[in-house]
């Protein structure tokens, strides 16, 4: 099969059911790869900025990575602050980009560009990128979407990055044929998350005004009943950040306010009155200790 159907194939077989993109001579085999397969589709953006950003709200929304996809050279740099966005939200998408064929790319970095549009993107994203390659064997495929798709998504999420060449997008392989990626598993030491546990309940046992300070990671972890749950239940009054406004909303009993920078005097004094703290999701910004 065309790999580019291989790649498409790939994440309409995670779920994924629609990409954001804005179409290029660089990306026109992936966009075409679209009409063999009746699971997936794409929205047309109007520029890629916007295609990132429509996947990260398409992450949040489905639990799924988002997947846009660009062009190479200005479409892919186009891209870049959607990336950056999500890299510091730890938001779970998958950018793709075309580039040129690969015997156009510049043998040595003396040369600054020889294809049209030519442009290193790996290099440029790396830094907000929990991974980003690019594809130059076919063979290498089935391996880098797996291994792609298993950092995006463990552990702290975010982007993930992959650059694939035009000449690559059009390869024949023979997925059967092909190597797979294999996740070394990670464990948590039970040991000592329970004796932390064990520590908050003491804490919190001593305590007479307890409060939750509730960040964006709640609801990316899947826990936000739980924790409604829980707050309900022993009616802790909490505070949303800036990325938990979407968690805990005013129209809860256990509210308090929005904190720091962007809250309000009476919603700070709370939290600099409350004997436990208890951050939930977030990283304490200097937005809100500040």
């Amino acid at each position: 099969m065309k790999l580019a159907d291989y790649v498409i194939d790939f994440f309409s077989k995670k779920g994924i059911d629609t990409a954001f993109l804005v179409y290029g001579a660089a990306n026109g085999d992936l966009v075409d790869a679209f009409t063999r397969n009746k699971k997936i589709s794409y929205v047309s953006t109007l520029h890629e900025q916007v295609a990132g950003f429509a996947a990260e709200g398409y992450s949040k929304i489905k639990r799924l990575p988002g997947l846009a996809i660009s062009t190479s050279g200005p479409g892919a740099t186009n891209m870049i602050t959607s990336v950056a966005n999500c890299f510091y939200d730890s938001i779970p998408c998958i950018f793709l980009s075309g580039n040129i064929n690969s015997q156009f790319m510049r043998p040595h970095e003396r040369i600054r560009q020889v294809g049209f549009q030519e442009t290193d993107i790996v290099s440029i994203v790396k830094p907000i990128c929990k991974y980003a390659t690019m594809i130059k064997d076919s063979k290498e495929i089935k391996y880098e979407l797996e291994r792609m798709y298993h950092i995006c998504t463990e552990g702290r999420q975010g982007p993930v990055f992959l650059d694939i060449p035009m000449d690559i997008q059009k390869k024949d392989i023979n997925p059967d044929e092909l190597e797979g990626f294999v996740s070394q598993k990670k464990f948590f030491d039970v040991v000592e998350i329970e004796k932390k546990i064990e520590n908050f309940i003491d804490d919190f046992n001593k305590s007479k005004r307890p409060v939750f300070l509730i960040g964006g990671g709640v609801q990316l972890s899947n826990t936000l009943d739980d924790l409604l749950f829980v707050a309900k239940k022993l009616n802790i009054p909490c505070f949303p950040t800036w990325n938990g406004m979407d968690s805990i909303t005013s129209d809860l009993d256990i509210y308090g306010g929005r904190v720091g920078t962007y809250g309000g005097p009476g919603r700070n004094f709370a939290i600099q009155n409350s004997d436990l703290l208890f951050g939930i999701g977030t990283r304490v910004s200097g937005r809100i200790t500040g």
